[in-house]
């Protein structure tokens, strides 16, 4: 079979077998879609808590944390496994669709572009070692049981910390605290802090805290390195109008270098659908870790 060629579309199977073509300038509005209802089914289930409605439960077992925290441990660790396999074949997607935490800084970077009236623009800046000390001392923390720690900076616990404290719902608050070892006093003073921390990274940097500070990130960062869906950025179609770099809000692109970090990229598909060029792709990445599963046998012959 011929390959095909088309503005907009790329081909998610080699040349010679059935090709399936995505829309990509459609994936960030997908995106935006899945992580919107994924932000309000989750707010739900922290407002409304054992009279959540189903769907919100299960918005509650997709999410990642070190500590069961509305759901049930073998939920947790059912979860844990479904989103390293996913990192593994499509990148880091949970950061992007399915994080609460993640889609309230997203609101927050539109807020600001919103209100000076003009489109946040960010700029490429080398992955830094901090990352890798915090979640070192993240994991020490969890290890030695001190609570505080995933209520200030994992993304789960820290989203139902704000959510019930600022709620008004004292006793779910205080339940949630002393599940993990901590007082209602602290758990108010990490929902406070949590909610500083995210606002000022995001108004500051985009969505750095999600590869600077979050344990989850972190963990997700060293699965999406080589994903068998990666980010292709073909330098015989850029033409350095930089503008996927001003739209990135984790930095991981570099135009000058042609290169894209996968282990730091979120999938928002922002650059996808500002590029002019369709210089970027979303495609088979013919070095990641799980693509040779997504072959045929037939195709190594």
């Amino acid at each position: 079979m011929r390959i095909i060629a088309l503005q907009n579309y790329i081909t998610f199977c080699k040349p010679g077998k059935k090709v399936l073509l995505l829309c990509v300038k459609k994936l960030k509005h997908i995106r935006i879609i899945l992580s919107l209802l994924m932000l309000v089914e989750c707010a739900a289930l922290c407002l409304l808590g054992i009279s959540a409605p189903e769907h919100a439960r299960v918005a509650g077992y997709m999410q990642l944390s070190a500590r069961a925290v509305t759901v049930s441990i073998a939920a947790t660790a059912g979860a844990w496994l479904l989103w390293m396999c996913v990192t593994l074949l499509l990148g880091r997607v949970y950061c992007a669709s399915f994080c609460p935490a993640g889609t309230v800084q997203d609101i927050l970077v539109r807020c600001k572009g919103t209100v000076t009236r003009r489109p946040a623009r960010w700029r490429k800046h080398p992955a830094r070692p901090v990352r890798w000390w915090v979640l070192a001392a993240y994991a020490a923390a969890v290890m030695a049981g001190a609570g505080m720690v995933p209520m200030l900076i994992e993304p789960w616990p820290a989203f139902v910390n704000v959510i019930q404290q600022a709620s008004g719902q004292g006793e779910a608050a205080h339940n949630m605290a002393a599940s993990i070892g901590t007082g209602a006093l602290w758990g108010a003073v990490c929902a406070i802090v949590s909610a500083i921390l995210l606002l000022a990274y995001a108004l500051a940097s985009g969505r750095d805290f999600c590869n600077d500070v979050c344990p989850i990130g972190s963990i997700l960062a060293l699965a999406a390195s080589r994903p068998a869906m990666h980010m292709a950025l073909y330098p015989d179609r850029c033409t350095s109008c930089l503008r996927c770099e001003d739209v990135c809000k984790g930095g991981c692109i570099d135009i000058k270098t042609r290169h894209i970090d996968e282990a730091r990229c979120l999938r928002c598909f922002n650059c996808i659908a500002v590029c002019p060029d369709d210089a970027i792709k979303f495609q088979l990445n013919p070095n990641g870790i799980m693509t040779p599963m997504l072959r045929s046998p037939q195709s190594s012959v």
